[in-house]
């Protein structure tokens, strides 16, 4: 049989291939059994030396008779216990009784009972220059007179406003607001005769500020006091502007019965020039408001006279 260069080269890869194939599955055979062995004694080794950890290293609780040098920490308590007897208290006997846990048992924090940490500052006592200096300076004021309360007040007064007269937007409105704030406190606390004290003198106060302004100063008080009690009347609801006009009733209605008659005809001179001051300075709107209240109050009186 003749073969051409096509077959011969094909026969010899056949055979190349197959003989390779061969020997590499040889190989790979034998590398598998000397694995298997190698990690078998490896595997065997490695329990061995474990197991010899385990023996040779002691616990706490139950120590090594080999090594007569290793720390026994439950006969170190124990003989603790012996040399320092004592009554165990109430958290004593809930504590575990091996040392591991009695040890963890004092790591762990204890929980917050509402105690102060130790962070915060406990109040300053005063001390005892500050205690004679306030001593010192109450019997100051027990001993002066008159004429030296008046005089350190009034130094006082203007020191606070010099002081006043130098500072910023900010202290300003602070100081605003703590004025406001320690008012508040004195007058939420404050007894009824405290109360109607307070409005005495502010009232005697205010009379006596009156009578020693000067004329631009009275005009501006009165523009002021009537900006704020026109913002007033804004925000006052029906029940306060009806308990307003009683109260105004009734205090006009007792101030009428004690004047004297100079007293009630200055008044009636006084309302008709404020009247014909109003009536000059109305509007048009204004104008119909007045008459038709006014026909309405007098429609009102011819009945209650007809009746």
């Amino acid at each position: 049989m003749a073969y051409n260069d096509g077959d011969m080269k094909k026969l010899l890869d056949a055979i190349v291939s197959e003989g390779t194939g061969v020997e590499a599955e040889k190989l790979q055979q034998e590398e598998e059994s000397d694995s298997g062995e190698s990690t078998d004694s490896e595997e065997k080794e490695d329990e061995e030396e474990f197991k010899n950890l385990i023996t040779s290293v002691p616990t706490n609780d139950q120590p090594s008779t080999s090594d007569p040098a290793a720390f026994d920490l439950n006969a170190f308590l124990t003989t603790a216990q012996n040399l320092f007897p004592h009554s165990p208290t109430a958290e004593e006997t809930e504590q575990p009784t091996t040392s591991n846990e009695y040890l963890q048992h004092l790591l762990v924090p204890k929980e917050d009972n509402g105690a102060p940490e130790l962070d915060a500052e406990p109040a300053k006592p005063k001390t005892h220059r500050q205690i004679k200096d306030a001593e010192r300076k109450r019997d100051r004021r027990s001993r002066e007179s008159a004429e030296e309360t008046a005089r350190r007040l009034q130094q006082a007064q203007e020191y606070k406003k010099r002081r006043i007269s130098v500072e910023s937007k900010d202290e300003q409105k602070l100081r605003l607001s703590i004025d406001a704030a320690r008012k508040r406190a004195e007058r939420n606390n404050e007894s009824e005769e405290q109360t109607a004290i307070r409005k005495a003198k502010a009232a005697e106060q205010r009379r006596k500020y009156i009578q020693n302004e000067s004329f631009e100063k009275a005009e501006a008080r009165k523009a002021k006091d009537a900006e704020r009690r026109r913002q007033a009347l804004k925000k006052e609801t029906p029940e306060q502007a009806q308990l307003r006009r009683e109260k105004n009733a009734q205090r006009r209605r007792e101030s009428l019965k004690n004047e004297s008659f100079e007293a009630a005809a200055a008044r009636r001179a006084a309302d008709a020039a404020r009247r014909r001051k109003q009536i000059q300075c109305e509007t048009e709107e204004q104008r119909a408001i007045r008459k038709s209240t006014d026909a309405a109050r007098k429609r009102d009186l011819r009945l209650t006279k007809a009746k």
